[in-house]
């Protein structure tokens, strides 16, 4: 690890305790917030669940949000605000706790993949979990994620299409062994957003240089891998997203005519950094990257979800 990755990963550190240090009443905008533990492999796994305040529906839709490396469950919600979204949207979320503060997410890179620990099967495990306890809607169950946890989606999507009915990576791509072995066994709508200006992970892939690194497949590679699979449309519908001027726009490749009326979306933000649009600029620009307003992640990937239930 050079010195600036160091230096990254130090101040990555010094932001995590600061979240650690919050009470799990931090993230509750107004609906029931719970802590909670599963036992799994040997290891006493934890996680945050947030609930909506109305539960007015027979069942609930769930969203599984998946921190970035050396990051944990309280800081992905005071990144994404996904609570006020599920209060507002009548969904409940959940934060789960990787191990080490890292997934296993096939890179073979991580301290949890170095330790054996199989999270496709937890975050599965942990889904099942909840849905004996809470009314959760089998049909809409839903996975995002970054970097890291970006990561640990793409795989989920790949690996765990059974469970979880759309995804959302939020800068990451797919890590090559995946890309490689990427067999869902149905057709997974699938949404991607990446900063092109992220230099954690590079949009065009292959050995990442900071952080874990390992051998990554290209923004493109991960999007055409998912079109072809769910049987879309080569030729996308395009549109420019900018209303605001803050030095990044979007461009929005969106994929139709897929099977079993799946989508395929490529957010691709021009001038963004290893960031969630819309959320906090968690580092400085000019060690992370500038975080776009253009957009907000958490209401369109919400939006996105909302329209793809299991069919």
């Amino acid at each position: 690890m050079n010195g600036f990755s160091r230096f990254v990963l130090k101040l990555l550190l010094i932001s995590t305790l600061v979240s650690c240090n919050a009470n799990a009443s931090d993230i509750k905008p107004g609906g029931q917030n719970l802590t909670g533990t599963l036992e799994f492999g040997g290891i006493s796994r934890t996680y945050q669940l947030h609930l909506p305040p109305l539960q007015t529906r027979k069942s609930l839709p769930l969203m599984v949000a998946l921190h970035g490396g050396q990051g944990n469950g309280i800081g992905m919600s005071k990144l994404t605000s996904l609570g006020t979204l599920a209060d507002r949207e009548g969904f409940a979320v959940v934060y789960p706790d990787g191990v080490a503060k890292q997934w296993a997410d096939g890179r073979g890179t991580t301290e949890p993949e170095k330790m054996g620990v199989n999270d496709v099967a937890f975050l599965s495990s942990l889904v099942a979990e909840l849905s004996q306890k809470y009314r959760i809607d089998a049909a809409r169950v839903y996975a995002t994620g970054i970097s890291n946890g970006g990561f640990m989606t793409a795989r989920l999507a790949c690996e765990a299409s059974n469970v979880f009915a759309a995804v959302a990576v939020v800068a990451a791509t797919m890590p090559q062994s995946v890309y490689s072995s990427c067999k869902p066994a149905r057709v997974v709508p699938f949404l991607l957003m990446h900063g092109s200006a992220d230099t954690f992970v590079s949009e065009a892939g292959g050995i990442m240089t900071k952080g874990d690194g390992g051998l990554i497949a290209s923004t493109t590679q991960t999007v055409q891998l998912i079109r072809g699979l769910n049987g879309c449309s080569s030729t996308p519908a395009t549109s420019i997203i900018n209303p605001v001027n803050d030095g990044t726009s979007v461009k929005l490749e969106r994929y139709s005519g897929c099977l079993a009326g799946s989508e395929v979306l490529f957010y691709n933000i021009e001038n963004g950094g290893h960031t969630w649009a819309g959320g906090l600029q968690y580092l400085p620009a000019i060690i992370i990257g500038k975080t776009s307003q253009d957009i907000n992640a958490s209401s369109t990937i919400w939006s996105f979800f909302a329209d793809h239930p299991k069919p």
